[in-house]
């Protein structure tokens, strides 16, 4: 009876895990699709912008894709693979989920979510112009730059993740933003033009220096989500590890 409720309690977590990731896909999915299809900048907005890169010059959009792209990944995990929570025979998805997650969507989901709305509240023409407001509505706005952070902390908290080595971890999680830091840098170099205000107002130095600070934030929420991970599943993970040996040594 026991192991029959263990077992149903179990299922439905897989079930409730299945219905959380399909909820976050959903709404990331539509923001944008409607932030594709529906948003037209006005003529006065495309004088000041270029479209050199298109949307993918900005990281709100790469992002909103690796969390769109991580959620549906997740929904086929948990059809496929059981709800585990330990170390001890982690399958080939499960592992690449748990890669992807803790090197580079957490960390960029949370860094997208604290320096926007960050240096929003210090100048908001830094990175959204007022002009924005009038053609991207609010709540489009709050799906780019706000349900991450919800979205990402609740996916620590109902699924178990294993996390690389911190020097692994830190390096995956610095080199994505090192990439993206070349890709804003390169832009600049063909077209003239600041992907974000705040880094056309800066000399060389300050925007070497932004960069730098930028990249060791993100490694900085990477340890975060490592901390976080721990706290969360650190007992779990060590408790169900040590029922399973002692089950191989009684057997």
């Amino acid at each position: 009876m026991l192991l029959l409720l263990m077992v149903s309690g179990e299922e439905m977590n897989r079930r409730l895990q299945l219905l959380f990731h399909f909820t976050a896909a959903s709404v990331l999915g539509y923001g944008l699709y409607y932030d594709i299809c529906n948003v037209k900048p006005p003529q006065e907005y495309l004088d000041k912008s270029i479209n050199f890169g298109w949307k993918w010059k900005y990281l709100t959009f790469i992002d909103a894709n690796i969390q769109l792209l991580y959620f549906a990944f997740c929904c086929i995990v948990d059809i496929l693979t059981s709800n585990e929570s330990t170390t001890a025979n982690r399958t080939t998805l499960q592992s690449i989920r748990d890669t992807f997650f803790s090197t580079v969507v957490f960390p960029i989901g949370l860094f997208v979510c604290v320096t926007f709305w960050g240096l929003f509240a210090i100048d908001r023409d830094l990175v959204y112009p007022t002009i924005l407001d009038t053609f991207i509505p609010v709540w489009l706005n709050h799906v780019m730059h706000t349900v991450i952070l919800p979205f990402d902390l609740i996916e620590q908290a109902v699924c178990f993740h294993r996390y690389l080595s911190t020097p692994k971890g830190l390096l995956l999680s610095g080199g994505a933003m090192v990439l993206y830091a070349l890709w804003v840098f390169y832009i600049a170099y063909r077209t003239s033009f600041w992907v974000y205000p705040v880094l056309a107002v800066l000399n060389w130095t300050f925007r070497i220096l932004f960069i730098l600070g930028c990249m060791a934030l993100a490694m900085v929420f990477y340890l975060f989500g490592q901390t976080l991970n721990s706290m969360l599943w650190g007992k779990q993970e060590i408790k169900k590890s040590s029922k399973k040996r002692k089950s191989k040594k009684t057997a």
